[in-house]
Protein backbone atom coordinates (compact mmCIF):
# COMPACT_ATOMS: atom_id res chain seq x y z
CA UNK A 1 0.00 0.00 0.00
CA UNK A 2 0.95 3.82 -0.72
CA UNK A 3 0.88 4.53 2.71
CA UNK A 4 3.11 1.61 3.93
CA UNK A 5 6.05 2.63 1.63
CA UNK A 6 5.95 6.33 3.03
CA UNK A 7 6.49 5.03 6.60
CA UNK A 8 9.17 2.72 4.69
CA UNK A 9 10.77 5.87 3.35
CA UNK A 10 10.16 7.75 6.43
CA UNK A 11 11.72 5.19 9.31
CA UNK A 12 14.97 4.40 6.20
CA UNK A 13 15.29 8.27 6.20
CA UNK A 14 15.52 8.44 10.11
CA UNK A 15 17.37 4.94 10.65
CA UNK A 16 20.76 6.63 8.59
CA UNK A 17 20.56 9.68 10.72
CA UNK A 18 22.66 9.71 14.69
CA UNK A 19 19.99 10.57 17.01
CA UNK A 20 17.34 8.63 19.55
CA UNK A 21 15.46 6.20 17.23
CA UNK A 22 12.31 3.94 19.38
CA UNK A 23 9.50 1.52 18.15
CA UNK A 24 6.46 3.13 20.08
CA UNK A 25 2.94 1.36 21.39
CA UNK A 26 0.63 3.34 22.29
CA UNK A 27 -3.17 3.57 23.69
CA UNK A 28 -5.42 6.75 23.68
CA UNK A 29 -8.85 8.41 23.84
CA UNK A 30 -10.41 10.62 21.24
CA UNK A 31 -13.51 12.80 20.96
CA UNK A 32 -15.10 13.98 17.30
CA UNK A 33 -17.00 17.17 17.22
CA UNK A 34 -19.43 15.47 14.29
CA UNK A 35 -20.04 17.64 11.67
CA UNK A 36 -22.94 16.48 8.89
CA UNK A 37 -25.60 19.64 7.77
CA UNK A 38 -27.34 16.50 6.67
CA UNK A 39 -27.46 14.87 9.70
CA UNK A 40 -28.75 18.73 11.32
CA UNK A 41 -31.42 18.59 9.40
CA UNK A 42 -32.97 15.02 9.90
CA UNK A 43 -32.45 15.69 14.04
CA UNK A 44 -34.59 19.35 13.08
CA UNK A 45 -37.50 17.89 11.23
CA UNK A 46 -37.75 14.61 13.00
CA UNK A 47 -38.79 16.96 16.22
CA UNK A 48 -40.82 19.27 14.00
CA UNK A 49 -43.08 16.01 12.52
CA UNK A 50 -43.34 14.63 16.44
CA UNK A 51 -43.73 18.41 17.97
CA UNK A 52 -47.78 17.02 19.08
CA UNK A 53 -45.80 14.45 20.84
CA UNK A 54 -44.98 15.56 25.13
CA UNK A 55 -41.86 15.20 25.55
CA UNK A 56 -37.57 15.68 24.36
CA UNK A 57 -36.52 15.90 20.66
CA UNK A 58 -33.27 14.60 19.24
CA UNK A 59 -30.30 16.73 20.58
CA UNK A 60 -28.47 15.91 17.26
CA UNK A 61 -24.58 14.36 17.53
CA UNK A 62 -22.50 15.77 18.95
CA UNK A 63 -19.10 14.68 20.34
CA UNK A 64 -18.68 11.35 19.73
CA UNK A 65 -16.22 9.34 22.10
CA UNK A 66 -13.59 6.37 21.26
CA UNK A 67 -10.47 4.50 21.58
CA UNK A 68 -6.91 4.34 19.79
CA UNK A 69 -4.91 1.81 20.02
CA UNK A 70 -1.29 2.62 17.95
CA UNK A 71 1.99 1.43 16.84
CA UNK A 72 5.01 3.19 15.38
CA UNK A 73 8.41 4.62 15.21
CA UNK A 74 9.85 7.75 16.54
CA UNK A 75 13.16 9.47 16.07
CA UNK A 76 14.61 12.29 18.18
CA UNK A 77 17.55 15.19 17.71
CA UNK A 78 18.00 18.01 16.81
CA UNK A 79 14.26 17.63 15.18
CA UNK A 80 11.73 14.64 15.76
CA UNK A 81 9.46 12.66 13.60
CA UNK A 82 6.79 9.91 13.93
CA UNK A 83 5.08 7.73 11.84
CA UNK A 84 2.51 5.67 13.73
CA UNK A 85 0.03 3.39 12.65
CA UNK A 86 -3.49 2.50 14.11
CA UNK A 87 -7.14 1.99 14.57
CA UNK A 88 -9.53 4.36 15.49
CA UNK A 89 -13.08 4.17 16.65
CA UNK A 90 -15.82 6.52 17.46
CA UNK A 91 -19.51 6.26 19.19
CA UNK A 92 -22.35 8.46 19.92
CA UNK A 93 -25.73 8.02 20.96
CA UNK A 94 -28.43 10.72 20.39
CA UNK A 95 -32.35 9.78 22.10
CA UNK A 96 -35.66 11.67 21.23
CA UNK A 97 -38.16 10.54 24.44
CA UNK A 98 -42.21 11.49 24.03
CA UNK A 99 -45.08 10.23 26.13
CA UNK A 100 -45.73 6.83 26.66
CA UNK A 101 -42.00 6.24 27.30
CA UNK A 102 -41.63 6.08 23.56
CA UNK A 103 -38.20 6.59 22.59
CA UNK A 104 -36.10 6.59 19.12
CA UNK A 105 -32.35 5.89 19.70
CA UNK A 106 -30.12 6.68 17.01
CA UNK A 107 -26.27 5.46 17.15
CA UNK A 108 -23.84 6.59 15.29
CA UNK A 109 -20.80 4.34 15.11
CA UNK A 110 -17.49 5.19 13.17
CA UNK A 111 -14.23 2.81 12.64
CA UNK A 112 -10.87 2.90 10.27
CA UNK A 113 -6.94 2.69 10.43
CA UNK A 114 -5.06 5.69 10.39
CA UNK A 115 -1.43 6.65 9.75
CA UNK A 116 -0.30 9.67 11.25
CA UNK A 117 3.01 11.39 10.47
CA UNK A 118 4.55 14.33 12.42
CA UNK A 119 7.51 16.37 12.24
CA UNK A 120 8.69 19.23 14.47
CA UNK A 121 11.82 20.53 16.84
CA UNK A 122 11.74 19.08 20.05
CA UNK A 123 12.75 21.18 23.17
CA UNK A 124 14.02 19.49 26.58
CA UNK A 125 11.29 16.88 27.14
CA UNK A 126 8.63 18.55 24.78
CA UNK A 127 8.30 18.00 21.45
CA UNK A 128 5.85 20.05 19.83
CA UNK A 129 4.93 18.86 16.20
CA UNK A 130 3.01 19.51 13.09
CA UNK A 131 0.39 15.93 12.22
CA UNK A 132 -1.14 15.07 9.18
CA UNK A 133 -3.69 11.96 9.67
CA UNK A 134 -4.66 9.64 6.66
CA UNK A 135 -7.94 7.55 7.74
CA UNK A 136 -8.47 4.72 5.47
CA UNK A 137 -11.17 1.37 5.09
CA UNK A 138 -13.42 4.33 7.18
CA UNK A 139 -17.02 3.28 7.67
CA UNK A 140 -19.86 4.64 9.61
CA UNK A 141 -23.17 3.30 10.73
CA UNK A 142 -26.33 4.88 11.52
CA UNK A 143 -28.69 2.16 14.05
CA UNK A 144 -32.15 3.28 14.44
CA UNK A 145 -34.63 1.63 17.22
CA UNK A 146 -37.75 2.64 18.94
CA UNK A 147 -39.21 1.28 22.38
CA UNK A 148 -42.30 1.88 23.60
CA UNK A 149 -43.14 1.61 27.29
CA UNK A 150 -42.82 -1.89 28.25
CA UNK A 151 -39.44 -2.02 27.03
CA UNK A 152 -40.22 -3.78 23.97
CA UNK A 153 -38.54 -3.00 20.50
CA UNK A 154 -42.00 -1.44 18.60
CA UNK A 155 -40.69 -2.44 14.45
CA UNK A 156 -41.23 1.02 12.62
CA UNK A 157 -40.40 1.56 9.05
CA UNK A 158 -37.28 3.99 10.30
CA UNK A 159 -35.67 1.14 12.33
CA UNK A 160 -32.50 -0.68 10.81
CA UNK A 161 -28.71 -0.49 10.62
CA UNK A 162 -27.61 2.07 8.03
CA UNK A 163 -24.30 1.31 6.86
CA UNK A 164 -21.83 3.59 4.07
CA UNK A 165 -19.10 2.12 1.74
CA UNK A 166 -15.60 2.28 3.02
CA UNK A 167 -13.69 5.97 2.10
CA UNK A 168 -10.57 7.70 2.92
CA UNK A 169 -10.20 11.37 4.88
CA UNK A 170 -7.17 13.26 5.79
CA UNK A 171 -6.51 15.78 8.74
CA UNK A 172 -4.13 18.18 9.52
CA UNK A 173 -3.15 19.51 12.72
CA UNK A 174 -0.88 20.16 16.19
CA UNK A 175 0.67 17.74 19.00
CA UNK A 176 2.33 18.63 21.88
CA UNK A 177 3.82 15.89 24.43
CA UNK A 178 6.48 15.44 27.04
CA UNK A 179 8.69 12.42 26.88
CA UNK A 180 11.14 11.08 29.86
CA UNK A 181 12.23 7.53 30.65
CA UNK A 182 10.64 5.79 27.94
CA UNK A 183 6.86 7.36 28.68
CA UNK A 184 5.05 9.87 26.61
CA UNK A 185 2.18 11.85 26.90
CA UNK A 186 0.70 13.25 23.75
CA UNK A 187 -1.96 15.15 22.92
CA UNK A 188 -3.05 16.20 19.30
CA UNK A 189 -5.89 18.63 18.10
CA UNK A 190 -6.83 17.81 14.03
CA UNK A 191 -9.19 18.92 11.51
CA UNK A 192 -10.35 17.39 8.64
CA UNK A 193 -9.53 18.86 5.26
CA UNK A 194 -10.76 16.35 3.22
CA UNK A 195 -13.10 13.73 3.33
CA UNK A 196 -14.38 11.21 1.50
CA UNK A 197 -18.11 10.13 0.74
CA UNK A 198 -20.22 13.29 0.12
CA UNK A 199 -22.37 11.14 -2.96
CA UNK A 200 -22.38 7.94 -0.73
CA UNK A 201 -25.53 7.74 1.16
CA UNK A 202 -26.02 5.83 4.54
CA UNK A 203 -28.46 2.47 3.36
CA UNK A 204 -30.41 -0.26 4.76
CA UNK A 205 -30.48 -2.98 1.75
CA UNK A 206 -33.16 -5.22 3.70
CA UNK A 207 -35.54 -5.56 0.87
CA UNK A 208 -38.63 -4.52 3.04
CA UNK A 209 -37.25 -0.66 2.21
CA UNK A 210 -35.64 -1.27 -0.89
CA UNK A 211 -39.23 -2.67 -2.26
CA UNK A 212 -40.83 0.73 -1.19
CA UNK A 213 -38.12 3.11 -2.06
CA UNK A 214 -36.95 3.85 1.80
CA UNK A 215 -33.61 2.11 2.19
CA UNK A 216 -32.03 5.63 2.34
CA UNK A 217 -31.51 7.34 5.85
CA UNK A 218 -33.93 10.24 5.37
CA UNK A 219 -32.42 13.44 5.53
CA UNK A 220 -35.37 15.50 5.68
CA UNK A 221 -38.01 13.57 7.97
CA UNK A 222 -40.74 15.76 6.54
CA UNK A 223 -40.27 14.27 2.75
CA UNK A 224 -39.45 10.96 4.25
CA UNK A 225 -43.02 10.66 6.17
CA UNK A 226 -44.64 11.74 3.44
CA UNK A 227 -43.51 9.22 1.23
CA UNK A 228 -42.31 11.70 -1.14
CA UNK A 229 -38.50 11.50 -2.42
CA UNK A 230 -35.47 12.16 -0.48
CA UNK A 231 -31.36 12.75 -0.93
CA UNK A 232 -30.83 10.79 2.48
CA UNK A 233 -27.99 11.29 4.84
CA UNK A 234 -24.44 11.50 3.12
CA UNK A 235 -21.80 9.45 4.85
CA UNK A 236 -18.92 12.13 4.64
CA UNK A 237 -19.33 13.23 8.12
CA UNK A 238 -16.38 14.55 9.97
CA UNK A 239 -14.72 16.90 12.18
CA UNK A 240 -12.39 18.36 14.74
CA UNK A 241 -10.53 15.72 16.44
CA UNK A 242 -9.26 15.53 20.08
CA UNK A 243 -6.58 12.88 20.86
CA UNK A 244 -4.55 12.10 24.49
CA UNK A 245 -2.32 8.96 24.02
CA UNK A 246 0.09 7.44 26.65
CA UNK A 247 3.02 6.03 25.01
CA UNK A 248 5.56 3.44 26.01
CA UNK A 249 9.20 3.87 23.81
CA UNK A 250 11.46 0.72 22.80
CA UNK A 251 14.83 2.10 22.78
CA UNK A 252 17.41 4.42 25.51
CA UNK A 253 15.94 5.92 28.36
CA UNK A 254 15.29 9.22 27.60
CA UNK A 255 16.47 11.32 30.83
Amino acid sequence: MNVLKVMAVVVFCCTSISGQHYITLGLGGSGMKNTSADLDRFAETYNTVNGFLPGDGLEGFGWSLGIRPEAGYRYFGKWNAGVVLGYQSFIENDFANFAGNQQRRLEIRMTGIFADFEFGIPYDHWLFNGVGSLYFFRKTRINSTFSTSAGMESSQTLDGIYDSGSDVSFDLGISAGYFKNNLMVLGKITVPVYTGGSTVIFTDDSPDKVAINIEKFPDDYFQYAEGTPYKGVSSDVDGMKIILTLVYAIGDKRK
